[in-house]
């Protein structure tokens, strides 16, 4: 079956509304980031680094509920459907079951002497890339020795694991990554604005590496900061699958 982005987002959205609505407490916007809080926690999710077009005003609905901003995720490719992520999370995020992993590492020990396909270039890429048997980044921007985001059609059919970043479930691309992935592929969405939705492993993704803030104002201050996720403080990592045990 061809997995279309606007299933997997309206699938999303379907989620969210079903669990109970939130009243939304808080909001704050950086040059990488924003969060939501609500009254269920506080959900992040990242900017895309592009210039993006749509509603940039950071503090939309903040005295809404988070069910009002869910909706946002259909508009792709701007600020908005960052909101409406972050919110989602707020309501997903907290309180998913998992285990305090980080993603890389899944990758790596299931990676070991295979291809390896990451969307998105990670800060761990050069730490780990000498246990592949191949590694394929690919970036819409690409570094040195990145591939182009539109080599992907040649390459993800070939890869045993592919790490895709959860931006793609802001910019229209996780639809065709994923069309374009093998079956026995292991499929694995990671980042901040990854949602533990149970939902995405029902649609063929394997892992989902996602965020958990466990201090608000630590987050809040680094967001405000302008810092990137790596160095936020105060975030732990939530790894959930129902393939695998960890």
């Amino acid at each position: 079956m061809i997995i279309t982005q606007s299933r997997i987002i309206q699938t999303l959205i379907d989620e969210g509304l079903r669990c109970n609505d939130a009243r939304i407490l808080n909001t704050i916007s950086g040059s990488h980031m924003v969060a939501i809080t609500s009254e269920n926690g506080t959900g992040l999710c990242s900017l895309l680094p592009e210039k993006i077009s749509g509603d940039t005003a950071p503090r939309h609905n903040e005295h809404g509920s988070v069910h009002t901003i869910l909706q946002n995720l259909k508009r792709q490719n701007t600020i908005s459907a960052s909101w409406g992520l972050a919110a989602l999370n707020s309501l997903l995020n907290p309180n998913a079951p998992g285990k305090d992993i980080k993603a890389q590492e899944v990758i790596k020990d299931i990676g070991r002497n295979k291809n390896i396909a990451i969307i998105g270039h990670f800060p761990f890429v050069e730490k780990i890339d000498s246990c592949f048997n191949n590694l394929w980044v690919l970036e819409k921007s690409p570094r040195p020795m990145d591939f182009h985001e539109y080599r992907k059609a040649d390459l993800l059919p070939l890869a045993d694991v592919i790490a895709i970043t959860a931006t793609t479930l802001l910019n229209g691309s996780l639809g065709e990554i994923l069309n374009l992935a093998r079956k026995d592929c292991v499929k694995i969405l990671l980042g901040p604005s990854t949602p533990l939705s149970s939902c995405l492993l029902d649609m063929g993704i394997d892992i989902l590496g996602g965020a958990i803030v466990q201090d608000d104002m630590n987050v809040y201050r680094g967001i405000q900061q302008n810092l990137p996720f790596r160095k936020l403080q105060g975030v732990g990592y939530n790894l959930m699958s129902h393939k695998f045990s960890f």
